[in-house]
């Protein structure tokens, strides 16, 4: 019998199957799928059925947050992201009423996770007009606090705010907002801000941020706000009368009708309109500013003009009987300069007269459409010590007045100095100033005199006394001055002390300087 050999010999292998991954993952992936099929099924049901970007629920939410209707002409929805975008949006508290807010377009964006967290990422407001009235009530039909929304930040870029009051309608103030932030919005604490804007009168560009908050939605006027501000080319020629440019910085705090506000200012070509002497002017000052109409109240304000130091009190305020902000002021001035004020109100080269000036006075600006002048009321109580002319006319004049009540030819020491214990009250109303007494006193006499000096036209109507120390027959003859007329009329009547009628009429600087008669006898 044949041995096969090995190589005929087929020998039998075990048959090893190897099973393939496939299935498998096949199998989770389809698992995977369906899951996230019915996590997605589930997430729309959810959104579905709290799905915050309808119609009807972007109106409710707007008027909880405004306590007033929303009417919305165009709507429609957004998914990626998530949102809405409402267009011709219109808030106001009845149909009948004008309305509060207008919209051109409302954007809102949110996403995903933060509806969850009930948290929108951009509320962006275009074409926004805001109109406040002021007198009103402002509380609404519901309140806001129920809101669980916030709002990460919101845009209102070139937008309009109007305040305006129940007893005039036809001329708000207006504020132009080029550019408006805040954060957090509706979180009921403070919100983060930062706002540019074009403030009306003064007009001048104001940049300011701190926080705003919490929102009173009842009573927006008391809304508490903080924060830091700038403003700058503030043209002063928009407060009839006065002019230059005013930059402020300062710091603020308190709710919106009374805010406090500390700063400082300056203006380095300040003027009064028309007479165009500017001097340098610097303040520190402590206000209270009510944010809903621009009016100020000042509380303390430490100036200086020129080299003259003024301590001041006032309020910039809306009256009823005029259209535009009335400025009342009271002012202090110790150890002054009077040429430094007297710069300001007259249109010659050089002011009149130079000297030492303490003084009080109570000013009043009213906006009427006159010049500076014309309408200021001005009443003070002031004293000039040191006092000289410096016009050499009427300097000279006032040094020979005083050589003939001494009774002596020789010239005092310091002849630009013969003026002292220069004193009155005055009340300027029209453009004129009147004297009710003014009285200064020269080496051997004192002028006691009342009358008007017309500031616009230089015009001088005094009328008074002087009484010299001695015997006019004394003095020199042959020197043509104001006392000297005096011999003539009285040279048999005259005595030390009598009192001598007088008047100075003409235009300044060279008015004509009279002696009138008395009885015989006197």
């Amino acid at each position: 019998m044949r041995v096969p050999a090995q190589a005929d010999v087929e020998v039998s292998r075990p048959y090893i199957v190897h099973s393939s991954p496939r299935p498998k993952r096949r199998l989770w992936l389809f698992i995977a799928v369906i899951v996230a099929a019915v996590v997605l099924v589930a997430g729309i049901a959810l959104f579905a059925k709290h799905w915050p970007f309808t119609r009807e629920a972007v109106t409710r939410d707007l008027e909880q947050a405004t306590s007033a209707n929303v009417e919305i002409r165009n709507f429609r929805q957004t998914f990626f992201p998530p949102g809405a975008v409402a267009e011709g949006l219109t808030v106001r508290r009845g149909q009948r009423t004008p309305p509060l807010i207008t919209l051109q377009r409302l954007t809102i964006r949110s996403s995903y996770p933060g509806m969850l967290r009930h948290r929108v990422s951009l509320l962006k407001a275009e074409g926004m007009h805001v109109i406040i009235g002021l007198g009103q009530s402002l509380r609404g039909k519901s309140d806001s606090g129920n809101s669980k929304t916030v709002i990460e930040q919101f845009q209102a870029d070139e937008a309009v705010l109007d305040f305006i009051h129940a007893d005039a309608p036809g001329r708000p103030a207006r504020f132009a907002i080029h550019q408006l932030r805040m954060d957090d919005l509706g979180s009921h604490g403070a919100m983060k801000f930062e706002v540019a804007l074009t403030n009306p009168n003064p007009k001048g560009e104001v940049r300011a941020s701190g926080r705003l908050g919490p929102w009173n939605s009842g009573n927006p006027q008391e809304t508490s706000v903080s924060g830091s501000y700038s403003f700058k080319n503030a043209n002063l020629e928009g407060v009839k009368g006065i002019a230059g440019l005013l930059s402020s910085n300062g710091n603020f705090h308190g709710p919106i009708s009374a805010i406090q506000v500390d700063g400082s200012t300056e203006i380095p070509g300040f003027e009064v309109a028309n007479v165009q002497h500017p001097e340098r002017m610097t303040t520190r000052f402590h206000g209270v500013v009510n944010g809903t109409d621009g009016d100020v109240r000042l509380s303390q304000v430490d100036g200086r003009l020129g080299e003259t130091s003024v301590s001041a009190t006032g309020n910039v305020a809306s009256l009823a009987q005029h259209q535009g902000k009335t400025v009342t002021a009271d002012f202090v001035v110790q150890d002054g300069r009077i040429q430094d004020l007297l710069w300001l109100f007259m249109k010659s080269p050089r002011p009149p007269l130079a000297g030492v000036t303490s003084f009080k006075a109570h000013a009043v600006l009213p906006p009427r459409h006159e010049s500076f002048l014309r309408k200021v009321r001005f009443v003070a109580d002031f004293g000039i010590d040191d006092a000289r002319f410096t016009h050499p006319e009427t300097e000279q004049k006032v040094s020979q007045m005083s050589e003939r009540a001494r009774g002596d030819a020789t010239p005092p020491a310091d002849p630009a100095n013969v003026l002292s214990d220069l004193k009155g009250h005055v009340d300027v109303y029209g453009g004129v100033a009147h004297f009710s007494t003014l009285s200064f006193t020269v080496p051997g006499a004192i002028a006691h005199l009342h009358g008007t000096y017309d500031l616009i036209t230089k015009r001088v109507n005094l009328q008074g006394t002087v009484q010299t120390e001695v015997k006019l027959s004394r003095t020199t003859p042959g020197v043509k001055s104001f006392l000297m007329q005096v011999i003539g009329h009285f040279v048999h009547n005259n005595k030390p002390g009598v009192p001598i009628p007088v008047s100075i009429v003409g235009k300044f600087p060279n008015p004509n300087y009279q002696i009138h008669p008395t009885q015989k006898g006197t």
